[in-house]
């Protein structure tokens, strides 16, 4: 089953930030994961300046710092999502854009988890060719934080003060099941070695970020 694990609703979106490679390089924000499960995609409200153009990827990380506060990227990235190519974002206004993982990167994210997703500028975004992200900085009702980075090989920088409008999709892992009784032996192989008078009883299981270019809603 598919579900999403974590979000923050389209709803609340105040502004739209740009995201170029002079200035405001990555942008990324923590999510709580509560069931094991496999990282399926990332669903962003995306607008854009001028006609960008390339392909993007979705990176996700461990985290380190405290969750809501200064949570931040640690570590290699754990996945990268699909190429996501910039020229299918239509422009006139934040839209939902679903960037999916494949093969090895649909990872198994760890129950009760927290994790962060970013994504960066290509350096042939400016100013007036760039891809801008709804965010919000007026609620602030989700539990996490926002992620930055001014330029290129910068640190990243946690920030309270806005959060991205998201949606991070997961596939359930389903659990095994209990062997059931069929014949003479258990689903599980193993054969019944005496005869039964009675039938068997199994029990079933009982923000210093700089924001270029907004667009206010």
């Amino acid at each position: 089953m598919n579900y999403r694990t974590d979000f923050y609703p389209e709803d609340l979106t105040d502004a739209d930030t740009a995201i170029d490679y002079n200035t405001n390089f990555g942008i990324g924000q923590t999510f709580y994961n509560k069931q094991k499960s496999v990282l399926d995609s990332v669903i962003l409200w995306l607008d854009k300046t001028g006609a960008p153009e390339g392909n993007i990827n979705v990176k996700v990380y461990a985290t380190t710092g405290t969750y809501g506060t200064d949570g931040l990227p640690t570590g290699d990235a754990l996945a990268t999502s699909d190429n996501f190519d910039v020229t299918g974002i239509a422009g006139g206004g934040a839209a939902t854009n679903t960037i999916t993982f494949s093969g090895d990167n649909r990872i198994t994210l760890e129950a009760n988890t927290h994790y962060v997703f970013v994504f960066s500028a290509l350096n042939t975004w400016t100013v007036l060719k760039c891809v801008e992200v709804a965010t919000d900085s007026t609620t602030l009702a989700h539990q996490g934080n926002s992620v930055f980075q001014e330029s290129d090989g910068g640190d990243w920088v946690a920030d309270d003060t806005f959060d991205l409008i998201f949606y991070v999709m997961v596939d359930s892992i389903e659990e095994p099941r209990p062997s059931v009784y069929s014949g003479s032996s258990l689903s599980s192989g193993k054969t019944i070695k005496r005869k039964l008078t009675r039938p068997l009883d199994i029990s079933k299981e009982s923000h210093r970020w700089k924001r270029k270019q907004i667009k206010s809603r």
